[in-house]
C-alpha cells in the first residue's frame, strides 16, 4: 500500500510540474479535443483574448483566434468553405486523424482584430495527445508578425540599394560571407563584357592583371577577416582586352 501511495504521489508531482511548464512557457499553447474545441490553454495564449477561461473553454479554436473564415462559416471551425486551404486546419487534421506531428510551420493568417480583418504571421506546431483515453492535439502558436515585417522591410531596403547601385557610373561588386562575389552592377558588366550572374570569384584571376592579382587577394582577405573597409588600386581587364 505504501508503494502504491508513493507512486501516486510521484505521478501527481509530475503532473503538477508539467502543468507549471505548460502555464509558464512564453509561447501560446492550447490542448484541443477531436472537435477542435479548447480544453486547456496556457497564460501566454490567454493574453491573445479578452475572455476568461470559463468563456474560452470548449470554444472552437478558430473562433478563439478570431479567424476570418471561422467568423463567416455557418459550420464549426475547420468545416468552412475556405478551411480546406488553411495550414492550421491541415496540421490539426494530420495530428487528430493520422497521429502525426507538424513542427514550426510559418504562414500568414487573416484574423479579426477589433472587428477589422488583419493579416498576421504565425509559427505553428501541432502534436497528437491521448488524455483520458481520448484523442487530443497540443497546438503551439507563436505570433511572428513583427519579425516578418522586419524581414520584409530589410528586403525592400536591400532591393532599393541594389537598384540604386545598378545604375551608378562606377564599377560595384558585392561579396557574401563566404568571400564569393554574388553581385556586379551594370557598369561592371559593361566594362568586363560579362552578363549578370556570370562573374564569380573564379574569374578574378582572369580579370585582374597578373602583377596586381596576389596583392589584391592579400588585401581583400586581410580586410575581410577583420571586417574593415579597404581601398586598393589594381589593373582590371576591359572587355576588349
Amino acid at each position: 500500500i505504501d508503494r502504491i501511495r508513493r507512486a501516486e504521489k510521484e505521478v501527481i508531482a509530475k503532473q503538477r510540474k508539467l502543468e507549471t511548464i505548460f502555464n509558464t512557457v512564453p509561447v501560446g499553447m492550447l490542448i484541443l479535443n477531436e472537435e477542435r474545441r479548447i480544453e486547456q490553454i496556457n497564460w501566454e495564449a490567454m493574453k491573445k483574448s479578452r475572455q476568461d477561461f470559463a468563456e474560452i473553454y470548449d470554444q472552437p479554436v478558430g473562433e478563439f483566434f478570431q479567424c476570418v473564415n471561422s467568423s463567416i462559416s455557418p459550420k464549426s471551425c475547420g468545416e468552412g468553405l475556405h478551411c480546406s486551404t488553411c495550414p492550421m486546419a491541415r496540421m490539426l487534421n494530420k495530428a487528430l486523424l493520422l497521429g502525426e506531428s507538424s513542427h514550426g510551420e510559418e504562414f500568414p493568417k487573416m484574423i479579426n482584430v477589433d472587428g477589422v480583418p488583419t493579416r498576421v504571421w504565425w509559427r505553428v506546431s501541432a502534436a497528437p495527445l491521448f488524455l483520458n483515453n481520448r484523442r487530443n492535439v497540443l497546438l503551439i502558436v507563436e505570433d511572428i508578425t513583427q519579425y516578418k515585417l522586419l524581414q520584409e522591410n530589410l528586403s525592400k531596403s536591400c532591393d532599393f540599394y541594389l537598384t540604386l547601385f545598378e545604375n551608378f557610373p562606377v564599377l560595384i561588386w558585392r561579396a557574401g560571407i563566404n568571400k564569393t562575389c554574388d553581385y556586379f552592377n551594370r557598369s561592371w558588366q559593361e566594362f568586363t563584357g560579362g552578363k549578370n550572374g556570370e562573374r564569380t570569384d573564379c574569374d578574378w584571376q582572369d580579370l585582374v592583371h597578373s602583377g596586381d592579382y596576389l596583392r589584391r587577394c592579400r588585401e581583400f582577405d586581410s580586410a575581410f577577416s577583420v571586417q574593415r573597409p579597404f581601398s586598393l588600386e589594381y589593373r582590371l581587364k576591359r572587355h576588349d582586352g
